[in-house]
């Protein structure tokens, strides 16, 4: 038998006002529940006690007071237990258990497994004169609010709001066949596909071209979207004028970009949790290839998908990661059909979009030859994010923010050793006959010549879809919010919602 109860309350965003709650309940339950029993014994001499409900209503404080006490600085976690006596011959123990029992793979809340936490009281009356005892239990299902986040770098923001951000001052080689959007900043010189066309006349022809197909609505195959932002005193005036002339990219100047020394390499991370009290997660360690592997978070053991590389990691065909990856050295991806995508955590209250941590930090990352690759989240590219595509165009969407020193889109063999003169002239001629098909040079050249004018390298702001988080070496992912604190206690706490309540269980 089992009664479902309401704990008696309703979860305010005023945290003080739950937790003095909840104390004060606590204490005028055992008050009165001594207080019963006291006249119990007066009328009944004691004999007469009926001990499941002493029992029951000493599960049902413990209860109280054990879910009262998770809302404490103190609060000493998952794995652990106390013990209160409520008066000489009655008694209760709580655990705190990780996880929901109730939740399994396939349920639409499982990944919701690792900020849960149950709570087991069991509640034993025992008279000491020989008699039976009588032992009832109490459960509750909670689950973590979360409020609050880990402190972040300094300069968090303003290395994750646009598609790329440069953080040291190296020259960035950027050739066509790439497009980057969200207004990417650059702090070292920008060299604007410094190898092709080679051809002054061809290359000018070239470039406005891409502008009017912009302009005409044909595509926008630019390298850049509307805007960028550079430190001018870095930068080319001949690239400068062909971005922002002939491309009609808006340019904007700004400084150098203050780096915030706490914004560092996190390291080796061997273990992790995800709030104060919560459980340790192992992180799994990475061989040095992948091929034909999925892998994806565990709310029971490794809920972020956190995984890490002593080394370098290269990533071959068909691999598909949810999760982080942190690499001691270089991320390589060389192969086809490759995903990675970041683990979402539970969002912070009142916001929309769930918690992410970088899908890859590595001292480099180089993307090789390959097609069909899509990225989702932050890329921490502590040396340089590379892309390298000799022989064949190295496909890549990268949906998020790429972060690093430098960055260099190397050129394509076909394209480097193209006669651009000749080309010119023959499209010239073309149009002159009237047999071009076409008044684009980017797009007769793709027709006529095999050289594709669109973009196969997209790297763009993913939108706020998420609220990224930095991944620490030490703390939590989440933490007390600074408001979460008690006329009692000024230290903030963590603070929990009710799942499921239960009382008077066998």
């Amino acid at each position: 038998m089992e009664k479902r109860r309401s704990p008696g309350l309703r979860l305010r965003r005023d945290g003080s006002a739950l937790v003095v709650v909840l104390l004060i309940l606590a204490l005028a339950m055992s008050i009165t529940y001594v207080a019963v029993r006291v006249e119990t014994r007066s009328t009944a001499g004691g004999r007469n006690r009926d001990l499941r409900n002493e029992a029951a209503e000493a599960a049902s404080i413990g209860l109280r007071a054990a879910f009262a006490q998770m809302h404490e600085a103190n609060w000493a976690g998952v794995g652990t237990s106390f013990r209160r006596d409520v008066s000489d011959d009655v008694y209760f123990e709580a655990r705190y258990v990780a996880g929901d029992d109730a939740l399994a793979p396939g349920d639409p809340d499982y990944d919701r497994k690792a900020v849960r936490v149950t709570i087991d009281v069991e509640a034993t009356a025992d008279p000491g004169d020989g008699s039976t005892s009588v032992t009832r239990r109490a459960k509750a299902v909670v689950e973590l609010i979360p409020r609050e986040l880990a402190a972040e770098p300094g300069n968090w923001s303003n290395l994750t709001w646009r598609s790329f951000t440069q953080t040291d001052t190296r020259s960035c080689k950027v050739h066509l066949g790439a497009h980057i959007d969200a207004k990417p900043f650059f702090q070292g010189k920008i060299e604007l596909s410094p190898d092709y066309p080679s051809d002054a006349n061809a290359r000018g022809r070239y470039l406005d071209d891409l502008y009017r197909m912009y302009d005409d609505e044909v595509g926008d195959y630019r390298p850049f979207a509307a805007s960028l932002s550079v430190v001018w005193a870095n930068q080319s005036a001949a690239y400068m004028y062909e971005i922002g002339t002939r491309l009609q990219h808006a340019i904007s100047t700004r400084g150098l970009l203050s780096i915030a020394a706490d914004y560092v390499h996190p390291g080796a991370i061997n273990t992790y949790r995800l709030y104060p009290g919560g459980p340790e997660y192992t992180v799994p360690r990475l061989a040095a290839d992948l091929t034909n592997v999925a892998l994806a978070p565990d709310p029971e053991t490794n809920p972020a998908g956190i995984y890490y590389r002593d080394g370098t990691l290269t990533i071959h065909d068909n691999v598909t990661i949810q999760g982080t990856v942190i690499c001691r050295d270089e991320l390589r991806l060389d192969g086809d059909n490759i995903v990675m995508l970041p683990a979402e955590l539970p969002s912070l209250l009142g916001d929309a979009g769930p918690v992410v941590l970088p899908v890859a930090c590595a001292t480099r990352v180089k993307i090789g030859e390959g097609s069909n690759r899509n990225i989702t989240g932050v890329v921490a590219a502590f040396s340089e994010f590379k892309i390298e595509q000799k022989n064949a165009p190295a496909e890549l969407v990268l949906k998020g923010h790429v972060i690093s020193d430098k960055l260099e889109i190397q050129s394509v063999d076909a394209y480097q050793s193209a006669d651009w003169k000749k080309l010119y002239k023959e499209f010239n001629a073309a149009v002159t006959a009237g047999t071009a098909g076409t008044s684009y040079f980017p797009v007769w050249c793709d027709n006529q010549r095999n050289l594709p004018c669109k973009p196969w390298i997209v790297i763009e702001a993913d939108a706020d879809t998420y609220r990224h988080h930095w991944i620490g070496s030490v703390d939590p992912v989440y933490m007390p919010h600074p408001d979460d604190t008690t006329d009692i206690d000024a230290t903030p706490a963590l603070r929990w919602k009710v799942v499921r309540w239960l009382e008077d269980l066998e």
